[in-house]
C-alpha cells in the first residue's frame, strides 16, 4: 500500500512508468509480453520500472497485470494533468483511408441485411416451409434471430482478428492504440453503433473528435483505430 501521495508521484515520475499505468488501464489487463511489445524496451528496463510501480498493480490468476485502486488513481491524476495542459496523446500510427472504411462498412451492411434472406432461401430449397413456416410472426422471429446471430458473428470475428468480412476484403483492421486486439466489449460497442446508430456515431465523431484522428464516436470511446494492413503496417 502507498503511504502517501508523494509515493504515488514518485512512482509516476518516469515516462515509461507512466506509460505502463496508461497501457494497463486502457486495456483492463495486460501480459508481461504485451507490455514489453507495446513499450519496445528490453526486459531489464521493464523489470526495473515494474518494480517501481509494484504498489499500483496486482496480478491476475493467469499472471496478467491489472491496476488496483492506487493505480487507477494514478491514471486519473495523469489524465487530469494532460487535460489541463492540453497534452492528451493522439495516435501517431496512420489510419486506414476513409474510402476503404466506407467500402468495408457497405460490404458488412450487405451481409448483415442479406444474411437472413439468403439463409431462408437456402432452407426453403432443402426444407420447404409449410403453412406454419410462413406465419408472419414465426418468420419475423426467425429473421430477428438470424440478424442477432450475424451481429454476434461480426463481433466475434473483430474480437478474434480485428476484422469483419468487409474489413478482411478491404485489408484493414481494428486495433487498440496500443496495438493489441480489441476485446468483445469494445467490438460490441463499435458494431452496435455502426449498425444501429451510424449517422449519429459519424456526425459526433466528425464534429468533435476528427482533430484527434477519429471519424466515429465509437472509435474515440473505445480508443480503437482502423489501420491499413495491405502494406503490412501491423502484424
Amino acid at each position: 500500500m502507498l503511504k502517501d501521495e508523494y509515493e504515488l508521484f514518485k512512482a509516476l515520475s518516469h515516462p515509461i512508468r507512466a506509460k505502463i499505468i496508461e497501457l494497463i488501464y486502457e486495456n483492463g489487463e495486460l501480459s508481461y509480453t504485451e507490455i514489453l511489445t507495446a513499450l519496445k524496451i528490453d526486459t531489464g528496463q521493464l523489470n526495473f520500472h515494474l518494480r517501481n510501480v509494484s504498489e499500483l498493480y496486482t496480478r491476475t490468476e493467469n499472471g496478467n497485470y491489472t491496476l488496483n485502486e492506487a493505480g487507477k488513481l494514478g491514471y486519473y491524476v495523469m489524465r487530469g494533468v494532460k487535460k489541463r495542459t492540453g497534452k492528451e496523446e493522439i495516435a501517431t500510427e496512420p489510419h486506414a483511408p476513409v474510402e476503404k472504411r466506407v467500402m468495408a462498412a457497405l460490404i458488412d451492411y450487405s451481409l448483415f441485411i442479406g444474411s437472413p434472406f439468403f439463409f431462408i432461401l437456402f432452407l426453403n430449397l432443402w426444407i420447404p416451409f409449410g403453412e406454419q413456416g410462413r406465419d408472419p410472426v414465426i418468420l419475423a422471429q426467425f429473421l430477428h434471430a438470424i440478424f442477432f446471430l450475424t451481429l454476434i458473428a461480426f463481433m466475434s470475428m473483430e474480437t478474434y482478428n480485428g476484422q469483419t468480412i468487409g474489413k478482411y476484403i478491404m485489408k484493414i483492421k481494428a486495433v487498440k492504440e496500443t496495438g493489441r486486439k480489441i476485446n468483445l466489449v469494445e467490438s460490441t460497442i463499435r458494431n452496435v453503433a455502426k449498425i444501429f446508430f451510424l449517422p449519429l456515431d459519424l456526425l459526433t465523431g466528425l464534429l468533435f473528435f476528427r482533430k484527434k484522428g477519429y471519424i466515429r464516436f465509437a472509435d474515440y470511446y473505445t480508443k480503437v483505430k482502423v489501420v491499413d494492413v495491405s502494406m503490412d503496417i501491423i502484424e
